[in-house]
This record gives structure tokens, C-alpha cells and sequence, in this order.
């Protein structure tokens, strides 16, 4: 985005809120204070954009008022998680999601799986973290895993994520419970 900004002659000041309100509001007035030419936001969670003014504001997989959002079609991205974990061999499926609960794009990644889920008869559960900030500690993701488990064994053989990034901290946690994939447990990130 920055390099395609400057070819342009524009220039990118990056502000990192990790989900935090106080902050997205903060950023959100200090760039409206330096009269930005416009605002990309990517899971901004300020539904309050009347500060803005004029500015124009762009959203990735996020829906405010008085903004444009640019996804893709995540409710089928879902779907073919469920899809791809079936040819992989996997029946018991696990769903973990993290972050806003904010009406989002992202959200009908988890609705449909749950949708592919339903219409093949799968057993399937959804671990969801609601608002934690990070994601999931790595903590909360060992212990519920550990949980489902039985004779060294998950309770799951196919694990899709909300994020890639939480799909990394599912492998690190499969790891430290000495899980092998791809032959125990299938993972898919979106």
C-alpha cells in the first residue's frame, strides 16, 4: 500500500491500535488534525466516524457509516475451509475466531463454516475469544486444546482460523502439546 501511495505522490503514516478503542480514536483525530487526504482502515474497530468530516475513509472487511469497504466474499471463504479440510481427510471440525464481534466481514468466515458444517452433517464447535485484543493468548488456545483432548489424542483432525495469524499461534500450541500435522490435525487460516 505505502509504495503504491508514493508512486502516487502520497505519503503513509501507519498507526497501530491492536483493537483498542482509546486509540483508534486517538489516530482517528490526529489525522483528521493533519488534514490527511484519506483514511485506510483495516479492522478499525471506532464505529464513530463523524470526526472524519470530509476525509474520505476506506475500510478493509469492516462496514461503517460514511465509509467504502473493500472485502472479499469471506461468508464462502469459510465454505471452502470446510471443503478443503474434508478432501484432506478431516470430519471433526473446530472453528477459532478472534477479535471484534463489530459487524464485519470477517465474521461470516466462522458462518460459513458453520453453514458447510450443517449442510454435510459435520460435527463441529467454535472456540470464540470475543474482544480479547491479542487474539488469543497462546495460553487460552493450549488449555482448551488440552481440554479436547483424550489419550494423547485431539478431539479435532480438522482446525480452520479466523486469521492467519491466530492459525499461527493454533500451530505453536499444537507443538507444545506434541499434536503432528498433517497426519493428527489438518489447520487452515484464512
Amino acid at each position: 500500500i505505502e509504495q503504491e501511495l508514493y508512486r502516487y505522490g502520497y505519503r503513509m503514516f501507519l498507526c497501530q491500535s491492536m483493537h483498542e478503542a482509546k486509540k483508534d480514536a486517538y489516530y482517528l483525530r490526529l489525522a483528521c488534525q493533519n488534514k490527511v487526504d484519506g483514511i485506510l482502515g483495516i479492522t478499525f474497530n471506532t464505529t464513530e466516524l463523524s470526526q472524519a468530516g470530509d476525509t474520505p475513509v476506506v475500510m478493509i472487511d469492516r462496514h461503517l457509516a460514511n465509509s467504502v469497504c473493500v472485502t472479499s466474499d469471506n461468508f464462502r471463504g469459510g465454505q471452502l475451509a470446510v471443503l478443503q479440510l474434508l478432501a484432506r481427510g478431516s470430519r471433526k471440525l473446530l472453528f477459532i475466531r478472534s477479535g471484534s464481534r463489530l459487524s464485519s466481514e470477517t465474521l461470516k468466515r466462522g458462518e460459513g463454516f458453520a453453514a458447510a458444517c450443517k449442510e454435510r452433517g459435520l460435527v463441529y464447535e467454535v472456540m470464540d475469544s470475543g474482544d480479547d485484543a491479542d487474539g488469543f493468548n497462546g495460553e487460552g488456545i493450549y488449555d482448551y486444546l488440552r481440554e479436547h483432548m483424550t489419550d494423547g489424542k485431539l478431539g479435532f483432525d480438522g482446525i480452520y482460523t479466523s486469521t492467519d495469524g491466530l492459525g499461527l499461534t493454533v500451530l505453536e500450541q499444537l507443538r507444545r502439546l506434541d499434536i503432528r500435522g498433517p497426519e493428527a490435525v489438518q489447520l487452515s487460516g484464512h
